[in-house]
This record gives C-alpha cells, sequence and structure tokens, in this order.
C-alpha cells in the first residue's frame, strides 16, 4: 500500500513539473511573439552656408609653384533657417574621376554637374587644398533646443597648392577658376561644389550678398573681404615692405550706407585699432577709419602684408548704390615718403568698381 502511494506521488510530482514546464514555455513563447520591436528614425533638414563663392585668392610664386591662403567663413545657417545638428565638414579639390565625369555624386546617388567647363579644367592645374592648420575637418555647434537654437559660425585658413609644370603654365594677374568642394561628412554625407578664382595680384577684393538672419534692421547685408599679398618686394619700385597698403573702400547710394564698426572692431581689434588716417609723407601704421556723408560712407584700411579682412554693410536703398575699392602703396626714395596708386586690384574692375546696382 505504501509502496503503491509512492508511485502515485512519484507520478503526480511528474505531472506537475511538467505542467510548470509548459507554463513556463507558454509564458516564454507569449513574451517572444507578443513583444513588438517599434524602430523609428527622424530627418532633420541641414542648413549650411559659406563664403567662400566667387573669392580670389592671392597666389604667390615659390620654387615649385604657387602658394595661396583662403579665408573660409562657415555658418549653420542659411537665410533665416538654422541647423538643429552638429555638423562636420572637410575641403578639398575634385578628383580627376569628377573632373572627367564633369559632377560630383552626394550619398543619394544625386549628381552635380560641375557645369563650369574651363574651372573644371583649370583645377587640374591644382595639387592639394587643406586646412593650413593641420586640421582635415572642422565643427559647427548648433546650441540649444528647437525653440532656442542660435547661429554658429566658425572660420579656417585653407591653403591652395598649385603646379608649375610645363602642364600648368605660369600664372598671371587673370588667374584662373577652378572649383573647391565642401564635404560634409555628420550628421550625414553631402558635397557641395563651389568656385573661387586665384590671380597674382597683390590686392584681392570679393563681395557677396547675404540674406541671413543677421541683418541691421531687416536692411540687405552685403560683406566685402579684402586680401593682401604675403609679400609686397613685387608691388612698385622703392615699396616700403614695411608699410601697410592703404585701401579705400567707398559706397555711394541714394540712401545712407551703414558700415557695422562695431563687428570690425571686435573682429580685428588684437591686429588693426581705429585711429587717424596718417598722411601720405609720413609713417604709415595699421589703422582703420570711417568717413560718412550723405548717401555714402568711405572706410580706409592700412593692411599688412599677408592681411584678411571682412567687412560687413547695410543697404538701405539696394535697388541704387555702388562700392568701389582703391589702393596705395607706400614707397621710401631715400627717405622721402609717398603714395602710389595700385590699379591690379584682382575681384575689381579696371576702374575699381566691384559693386554697382542702378547708379549710372
Amino acid at each position: 500500500m505504501a509502496k503503491r502511494q509512492k508511485v502515485i506521488s512519484l507520478i503526480l510530482l511528474l505531472i506537475m513539473t511538467l505542467l510548470a514546464a509548459l507554463a513556463a514555455v507558454t509564458s516564454v513563447s507569449r513574451y517572444v511573439f507578443d513583444r513588438e520591436d517599434v524602430i523609428t528614425g527622424s530627418f532633420t533638414n541641414l542648413y549650411f552656408s559659406h563664403n567662400g563663392s566667387g573669392r580670389t585668392v592671392i597666389m604667390e610664386e615659390g620654387a615649385s609653384g604657387y602658394t595661396g591662403y583662403l579665408s573660409l567663413t562657415a555658418y549653420n545657417y542659411d537665410g533665416g533657417n538654422i541647423s538643429a545638428r552638429d555638423i562636420s565638414y572637410s575641403v578639398r579639390l575634385p578628383s580627376e574621376g569628377e573632373i572627367a565625369a564633369g559632377q560630383v555624386v552626394d550619398a543619394w546617388g544625386t549628381p552635380i554637374k560641375l557645369d563650369n567647363a574651363d574651372a573644371a579644367a583649370a583645377t587640374r592645374n591644382y595639387t592639394r587644398v587643406g586646412f593650413d592648420s593641420g586640421k582635415d575637418s572642422s565643427t559647427i555647434t548648433a546650441i540649444g533646443s528647437d525653440e532656442t537654437l542660435m547661429p554658429n559660425e566658425t572660420t579656417d585658413m585653407l591653403k591652395i597648392e598649385r603646379s608649375d609644370s610645363a602642364s600648368a603654365g605660369s600664372l598671371t594677374f587673370d588667374g584662373e577658376s577652378i572649383y573647391l568642394i565642401i564635404e560634409i561628412v555628420k550628421p550625414y554625407r553631402e558635397l557641395r561644389p563651389f568656385i573661387i578664382n586665384t590671380s597674382t595680384s597683390l590686392v584681392s577684393v570679393a563681395t557677396s550678398a547675404i540674406d541671413t538672419s543677421d541683418t541691421h534692421f531687416d536692411y540687405p547685408q552685403y560683406s566685402v573681404y579684402v586680401q593682401t599679398a604675403r609679400h609686397f618686394s613685387t608691388a612698385v619700385e622703392n615699396v616700403d615692405v614695411a608699410s601697410p597698403v592703404k585701401i579705400e573702400l567707398s559706397w555711394s547710394s541714394s540712401s545712407p550706407v551703414i558700415f557695422d564698426d562695431g563687428r570690425f572692431a571686435a573682429d580685428t581689434a588684437d591686429n588693426i585699432v581705429r585711429g587717424e588716417i596718417p598722411a601720405d609723407d609720413e609713417e604709415w601704421d595699421s589703422v582703420w577709419n570711417v568717413t560718412s556723408s550723405d548717401g555714402g560712407v568711405t572706410v580706409t584700411l592700412f593692411l599688412e602684408q599677408g592681411s584678411d579682412a571682412l567687412l560687413y554693410f547695410y543697404v538701405t536703398d539696394p535697388s541704387s548704390f555702388g562700392c568701389t575699392i582703391k589702393a596705395w602703396f607706400h614707397c621710401n626714395k631715400g627717405g622721402v615718403y609717398s603714395a602710389e596708386q595700385y590699379t591690379l586690384i584682382a575681384g575689381a574692375a579696371s576702374d575699381g568698381k566691384v559693386l554697382e546696382t542702378g547708379i549710372s
């Protein structure tokens, strides 16, 4: 009898163990088959701009070719829109394959034409472009959330090298137009070709109209970028290479043109200060000043060799205005100082015109 009860107990124990195992399997099965993994993705618009297009780079000849420098500022905004993402980018020349194909292809497979055949061909004469600081990328960071985004910008110095082989030939004042590519690598890959100009001039100027949230009481903003060569030794006879070059930017308009002197003073505080303009027969110092009149403004700069100056102007009547540039090098002949005008300014017309709209 006792033995029979043990057998029954053992059978019941086996049945309970089996039921427990079945329950456990059922529970796990429900967990596995009832669970739903939902994967979501989001795509944010990338707002990015820069001031490189149309700029003229001064190229200076060396032992094996030419070298030039471009101060490039990139922004995490375009118009009134600001990116909600961090942006990392690099700058390069188009590859031989891209030049041959006449296009670059972005990460989505979309071709972007290199429409200027002359610029594409001239790009072959250039051997390298990179960040002069040794970096191969830069980062722009957007600050805050969607409600508190702020515009940011970063400025880097690019070093551009050109060979002087038999196929490339010697570079002239007129220079060349070439392609560069900004390659965005974060948050996703995107390619943006743009064209710059090169020249052997000792002074270059470039302008661009920027429509951004950073306007002056909604007036259109124009930037003027002035660059000087790193060596003045071939400027004019008897040039004083230790002296800065004198630059005048003169605006005329049917209504006031405003120079953002506060912004310029803050950007150049460590290099050039606002001061009295020295006379031609005096020694020249690195100073700047501004004079205004009805419908016009003139900014005078005394820039050292290897200078980059970025100035911002606000035009109250964008339908009628003009801007001209003039330059003088300081000469010292037997202790007698004088100024000799320099007219080979890259980016300006022969009469010094830089911008003109609606002025006869």
